[in-house]
Order: structure tokens, then sequence, then C-alpha cells
């Protein structure tokens, strides 16, 4: 049965003027009590909230979205249909529910309302994570996640991601354009510097996204990462000069400070003590027998110092140690 436009808002009634049989007497009208509908703009989904009264069954549905643009999608049968419209603006979306009672009596009832359908807010607020592990061969990779929140008002047409890893000495591997928002990237690592060297990278994040609309907009974000390692190490077995601790009491200390050293047994150990600003204060060479000896420090002014404990020219432990009176 096919019910067209004008049928809804033009049907006259028909009068039955003549009797009718006895059975006839029991039809219920028909009667679409409600029409309408709902619309998600995130999802596409309309919800029919359509409702019949008793006796009035519902034969089905005819939806126009007002979309001619988009082709055969611009009508459906269906009770709950998804529409994607072709672009933002104002849609008359209309609603033609057909019926018929308990007696075969057809009817027709119709709801329209306006959808508009907003132009995609193109915006990003970057952010990332990453975590990192050491490799044999003096190498540390890092491992990158773009965390970004991208502020579309529909689902984007597309997202790429820009790395640079600040890693020239890489060539062409120093740059990664992807639609991933992951990355990795393998750096040569800077072994056996002293605590207060850094040996930084400077990473950068260029997100670039398209909204179904062509909108397109941008961001960048950069931080640095350090390719500092204290001790490279090829095997998980430790050498013995790698076992050393070394701690200094009191600390913070006055004038003397007790330095304490345990484990191994290398023979060409050396203490220094720094400055904040790398200047070497004080170094002296320590026998394998000497697991404790004391250190004149009545002569440095108050501050933060820096002691290190190298095992043939390699520093295997460090700490901070105070001065203050």
């Amino acid at each position: 049965m096919s019910i067209s436009y004008s049928d809804c808002e033009h049907n006259d009634q028909t009068f039955v003027t003549s009797f009718v049989k006895p059975e006839e007497c029991c039809c219920k009208p028909c009667d679409i009590q409600t029409v309408g509908f709902t619309y998600n703009t995130q999802t596409g989904q309309f919800a029919n909230t359509t409702t019949a009264g008793t006796g009035t069954t519902i034969l089905g549905w005819s939806w126009n979205f007002g979309d001619p643009a988009s082709g055969t999608n611009n009508i459906s049968a269906l009770q709950n249909p998804v529409h994607n419209f072709s672009a933002p603006g104002t849609y008359h979306v209309c609603l033609y529910v057909f019926a018929k009672n308990n007696c075969g009596i057809s009817c027709c009832e119709m709801f329209c309302l306006d959808i508009i359908i907003p132009e995609s807010i193109c915006s990003i607020q970057s952010g990332y994570t990453y975590t990192y592990q050491f490799l044999p061969g003096n190498k540390v990779q890092y491992n990158f996640t773009a965390t970004p929140v991208l502020n579309p008002t529909a689902p984007p047409a597309s997202v790429q991601y820009t790395w640079t890893f600040g890693d020239p000495t890489s060539g062409a591997l120093n740059t990664l354009v992807t639609s991933s928002s992951t990355a990795t990237h393998i750096y040569n690592s800077c072994p056996f510097l002293p605590l207060w060297k850094k040996c930084p990278a400077t990473v950068c994040l260029h997100i670039q996204l398209t909204t179904p609309e062509g909108n397109i907009c941008s961001s960048d974000t950069c931080f640095n990462i350090s390719l500092k390692k204290i001790i490279v190490l090829d095997t998980v077995v430790l050498p013995p000069h790698f076992r050393y601790t070394i701690k200094a009491y009191p600390n913070p200390a006055q004038e003397k400070v007790t330095f304490q050293i345990e484990g191994g047994d290398a023979e060409n150990m050396t203490l220094e003590i720094y400055d904040m600003m790398g200047t070497k204060l004080w170094t002296n060479p320590i026998s394998a027998t000497h697991s404790s000896f004391d250190v004149d420090v009545s002569h440095f002014i108050d501050g933060t110092y820096l002691y290190m404990l190298k095992v043939d020219d390699v520093v295997v432990n460090s700490d901070k140690l105070l001065i203050i009176r």
C-alpha cells in the first residue's frame, strides 16, 4: 500500500450513512496517537517515538531527510534509520507513519523537525607518553605514544602524526610521518657521564587533523628526553667492579665526612668530589683494602656537591653530599 504526502495532509473523512452489520460495530478508530523522533548528531541515529492506539496497527514508516545531495540515501522505510548528512546546514526531516485499524480502515500521520548539522570544530590538545629501555650495543629505545584530545563534532576525516626525534645522526629515520599515534626510535646512548652532565634529545610532535568538511588544524609540542646511561652493559651479569656501593656520613656534613665502600675487588679505584658547576675539587686513589676513610671538607663552603667512585676511570656509583654549618 502506498500513501502519498498529500494523502496525509488532505485525506478527507468519509462518512458512512448506510447501516452496518452488527460485527462492524466493534471497529476501533484508526488512531496514531503520537508521531515523533529524536536524532543523535554524533552517531546519525534516528529514534522513532511513534505510538498507536488500541486496535490500530502501524503498517510502515517513510522518512524524507531533506538531503537530496545524499541521493538514494535521502529516504528510508526503516523504523529507526541512520543518516549521515552530506554537509553542515539545516535539514527539514519528515516522518510519515501509515496504519490501519481492526476493520482495515487506514490512516496516516506526519511529523517534521528541523535538524541542524554544525560545521566540525577543529581543535587539538596535544599530549604524549613514552617508555624506554636500554639495548645491547650502547643503544636506548624510546617508545612514544601521542595522546591528543581531538575536538571535531563529527569523526575526523584523517589524523596525521609527524615525529621528529632530535637525532640527526640517524638520517632519514630522524623523522616519521604516520597515521598511527605510536612511534619507536632507537638512539645511541651517552655512557659514563657524570650526573651533572646532560645528554638530551629534543623530540617534537606535529599533529594535523582534517575534518570531513576539509577544515585543517594542527598542534605542535616538543619535549626533552635523556639518553644518559651511567653504566652500559651488554649482559645482565655485572662485572665485579660494577658491584660497588659507596655511602657518605654524616650527610649533611660540617668538617669531616666518612666514606664507606662495599663490594667488588678492583684495585684501580678513585674517589672524586665536584661542585655543581662540574669543577673537580678533590680526588684521591683508593686501595681495595680501604673500605672506610675520612675526608676533610672544612675548607668547602656550604652547598651541594657530588661525589663519585670510579673504577678504571668508569663511574660505578655517585651521589650528592651536602655541607651545612
